[in-house]
């Protein structure tokens, strides 16, 4: 699946994960290891939330940043 076994690539992380559509195309390309989603907003994390275990990924309603802040 992509280049991910070639690099012996077991997790993936997708920052700002949106509603999914990077983390669903790993599994759409045969990715099965660990893949972690963040997502700060609460609306669209509440959208991500289902598939989440329709595509076994690990989903953190976090953000990253140099400042420590809320949305």
């Amino acid at each position: 699946a992509l280049s991910f076994s070639k690099y012996n690539i077991d997790n993936v992380f997708d920052i700002g994960a949106n509603i999914g559509d990077y983390a669903i195309t790993c599994r759409e390309l045969g990715f099965e290891g660990e893949i972690f989603s963040f997502e700060p907003h609460p609306t669209t994390f509440n959208n991500l939330e289902p598939k989440g275990t329709k595509y076994d990924i690990k989903l953190y309603n976090i953000g990253f940043s140099e400042e420590m802040e809320q949305p």
